[in-house]
Order: C-alpha cells, then structure tokens, then sequence
C-alpha cells in the first residue's frame, strides 16, 4: 500500500516510532503488530491510536479482550475480536487497497500464563453469550 492520505504525518510518525508502520524508500506502508501466547490463549497486540483510525470503539470487542491504557494499547483475544479487527482492515482505507494486505504478524510466547491477564479488561466489551 502506498503512502495516501488515510494517515497524517503526525500519525505515520507516531505509529512508526511504536514499530507499527513502516514506510520502506518507495513510500510503501506495511503495517506490523504482535500476537501473545500463553498455554490457554492468545492475543493481538493494538496501539489505541490505530483503533480509533479504523473508526473501532472498545464497544466494537468483547470483554475478554485486555487494555493496557499506560501504553494505549489493546491485547484482542484471539475468538472473536481479532476476527472483527481483521474485517476492518479488510475495508480501509478502501477494498481495493485495504491495510489487511500489508499486515504483517509476530508471534511471540508468554509462557505458561501470560502477564496480559493481569491487565483490566475491556469492560465496554460485551459477552459471547
């Protein structure tokens, strides 16, 4: 995807110094978060900043989704809120050129029990039931 006006600059900086976007020397943006695991679960890490350019409220995901307000971020569980996340994505800034072909994922291991569950959770999340 290339460099349009979805993103200000200010953004494109700020999600830069986060190592979430990167913008290679042909103006190229690729988008690159963080996926936790632990034995039972895992999460997507989301920078606030980027939800709320995708027009998401904490309201769009379930509780079982955690919030780390002292980094802005939000760990999305893997069921079902990563699954609305990635549909967003796959929408903007347009369908023929959506963010969710330029997303890149790492994985990385929270051992037994990731410390992601002493987080609060996203209490303006609903429940699955």
């Amino acid at each position: 995807m290339e460099k349009n006006n979805f993103f200000t600059k200010e953004v494109l900086d700020f999600l830069a110094s986060e190592s979430c976007i990167n913008i290679d020397d042909d103006n190229k943006i690729s988008l690159h978060l963080r996926m936790f695991y632990d034995l039972q679960h895992s999460w997507l890490e989301v920078p606030l900043l980027l939800l709320a350019l995708l027009k998401c409220k904490p309201e769009d995901f379930t509780k079982f989704s955690y919030l780390d307000t002292d980094h802005a971020r939000i760990y999305l569980e893997e069921d079902l809120d990563i699954g609305v996340f990635y549909e967003r994505l796959s929408k903007v800034p347009s369908e023929e050129n959506p963010l969710m072909d330029v997303l890149n994922v790492s994985v990385a291991s929270h051992g037994e029990l990731s410390s992601i569950r002493k987080l609060p959770r996203n209490i303006k999340g609903g429940s699955v039931h």
